[in-house]
């Protein structure tokens, strides 16, 4: 009996000799409705590739700059002053709410498909290809999105709560930092250009950490590493990016030019 059995389970049969129904499987697009879950730091590691170093030691420099200046500014200030500086340490609110569909819309509006994994600030750039025409404003809520969801891979650090507001010729970001087991939160205000069809240019006007401003030396410095990352990761594209206008306005970043389809 126990042999009829198992002969009747290697033909797909019941134990009445009846076929068994096959199994469904989840419809399309099943997994992805699970709930986002952030990827741990080991996750983030594991989803890059060789070669980033460069990019990670720089903007770690950049870190370590700033804390050392408040560490100076902490060793410095007494007790009261030491209580006055944490109890500064309040993000600003600049009323810029947005969901993760707000940056899904605008990897749709400006036809790109690329893992958000490979966009951050520190990830080397991907290899993009079928590039194609676009013209698009690039909302508060969208830049926002964006730059919050893409930066969830940076390897050492991770942001939340980031906003970005823009004006005629000028924006300004909030964001907090968290660096290890430390947080900061950032307000810096600055602008951005084409210089031309495969450079940026820009200048950060202020950087305050919680409510202590940031010396204008150090802002060089930041100011320094975030074009050069910006203008190498375009040149790296080549011929997959070309930009034809960027301006910064209060209805949100206007551009035109040819961006990639993919990025692998």
């Amino acid at each position: 009996m126990q042999e009829e059995e198992i002969n009747n389970q290697d033909q797909g049969l019941d134990l009445k000799g009846n076929p068994i129904p096959p199994q469904e499987s989840p419809s399309p697009g099943f997994y992805d409705a699970q709930p986002e879950v952030k990827p741990t730091r080991e996750e983030k590691r594991a989803s890059r590739k060789k070669g980033r170093k460069g990019g990670c030691l720089r903007g770690c420099l950049i870190i370590v700059i700033i804390l050392l200046f408040l560490l100076a500014l902490l060793t410095g200030a007494g007790y009261y002053g030491y209580r006055k500086v944490i109890g500064s340490m309040q993000p600003v609110d600049l009323g810029i709410e947005y969901t993760r569909e707000d940056y899904t819309g605008l990897m749709d509006k400006i036809g790109l498909d690329a893992p958000p994994a490979t966009l951050c600030i520190d990830c080397p750039t991907p290899t993009f290809s079928d590039p194609h025409e676009v013209e698009v404003t690039v909302s508060n809520e969208e830049a926002s999105a964006t730059f919050e969801y893409v930066n969830q891979y940076l390897e050492n650090a991770s942001i939340s709560g980031t906003q970005i507001k823009m004006s005629d010729g000028s924006a300004e970001l909030t964001t907090t930092l968290d660096y290890e087991g430390l947080s900061f939160p950032v307000y810096m205000t600055g602008s951005i250009s084409k210089v031309n069809e495969r450079t940026l240019g820009g200048n950060i006007y202020s950087i305050k950490v919680g409510q202590i401003t940031v010396p204008d030396t150090v802002i060089a410095t930041v100011e320094e590493f975030l074009l050069n990352t910006a203008n190498s990761k375009l040149m790296s594209a080549g011929d997959s990016v070309r930009i034809d206008m960027l301006d910064i306005t209060s209805d949100g970043l206007k551009f035109s030019g040819l961006v990639p389809t993919k990025g692998e």
